[in-house]
């Protein structure tokens, strides 16, 4: 049956992300509440007056990954930080993001695990805020990071 509008869309299937849970590797002990990730690239769209075609030019990507409330022991922490930091390693500095649980509504289709490595990964910002509420100290902090390049894998 058609819609108000007179279309006609089926829906393909539908997923649950209640159950997700990220895994940054190289970061086993660290609690994190947030993740970003963002990449992107520059797309140049060219309409030649003798032509009846359109031509496109890709730039490269470039993209970001944000961490926040990053929790866990000190040593841990210290660990990472010193890892993503420093921009002479750029070239091992790879993270991997692994969004696990999602599950179909259906119980159709494929279940795949999704993989985002991400490399050449640059910590490029921290941002630490402690406060005090209902005479309880809390840290939370955000870390910002720069990306060379993201891969996308999955399992299924």
């Amino acid at each position: 049956m058609a819609d108000i509008f007179g279309s006609q869309i089926a829906i393909g299937d539908a997923w649950k992300l209640d159950g997700a849970i990220i895994t940054i590797e190289k970061a086993p002990d660290l609690i994190v509440t947030g993740c970003v990730l963002n990449y992107a690239r520059q797309v140049a769209e060219f309409l030649p007056l003798n032509k009846s075609s359109r031509y496109f030019l890709a730039g490269m990507g470039s993209g970001s990954v944000e961490l926040s409330s990053i929790l866990g022991p000190s040593d841990g922490v210290k660990i990472f930080i010193d890892s993503f930091s420093d921009v002479c390693k750029l070239s091992q500095n790879t993270m991997t993001i692994k969004p696990l649980g999602i599950a179909s509504c259906e119980g159709t289709g494929r279940k795949e695990n999704l993989s985002f490595i991400c490399t050449g990964c640059l910590l490029t910002a921290i941002n630490v805020q402690v406060t005090n509420q209902n005479g309880m100290s809390l840290i939370s902090g955000t870390l910002g990071l720069k990306v060379n390049s993201i891969e996308v894998t999955s399992v299924g």
